[in-house]
C-alpha cells in the first residue's frame, strides 16, 4: 500500500493573535510520525475480542473469589452470639447472621417503596 500523502490547508479566517489555523487532511489515518496507520480496530480482531473476554472471565472470578473470602473473614470475625429481642421472646443468633437478615429486610423495604411511590405517581399522572 503507498504512504498516504497529506494536503495542507490554510483557514481563511484568522484565529487569535493574527495565526492562521492550520489544518492537515489525509487521505486515511496517521500516527503521530505521520506514517499510514492500519484502518482496522485491533480489539475487533475475533482471537483479540476472545482473548479479551478470557481475560474478564479471569478477573470476575478472581473478584467474586476475593470477595468470599472477605464475607469468611467477616463472618469469622462477628461469629459471636447476639441476644435478639423480639415483641414477644428473644433468640440468640450470631452477629453475622442478624446483619445479614437486618440487611436483605431493609432491601426488601427499600424496594417495596420505591414501588409503591413509583405507582402512585403513575396513577396521579
Amino acid at each position: 500500500m503507498p504512504p498516504m500523502r497529506l494536503r495542507t490547508r490554510r483557514t481563511e479566517r484568522p484565529r487569535v493573535g493574527g495565526q492562521r489555523l492550520i489544518l492537515r487532511l489525509a487521505d486515511g489515518p496517521t500516527g503521530a510520525d505521520d506514517t499510514p496507520m492500519s484502518t482496522s480496530n485491533p480489539s475487533s480482531h475475533p482471537a483479540n475480542a476472545t482473548k479479551e473476554r478470557g481475560l474478564r472471565t479471569h478477573l470476575a472470578l478472581i473478584g467474586a473469589a476475593v470477595g468470599v473470602v472477605l464475607v469468611v473473614i467477616w463472618m469469622i470475625r462477628n461469629s459471636r452470639s447476639v441476644r435478639v429481642d423480639w415483641l414477644f421472646g428473644s433468640t440468640n443468633a450470631p452477629l453475622w447472621l442478624v446483619i445479614i437478615i437486618a440487611a436483605v429486610l431493609g432491601w426488601l423495604v427499600g424496594t417495596a417503596t420505591t414501588a409503591l411511590v413509583r405507582r402512585r405517581r403513575g396513577a396521579h399522572e
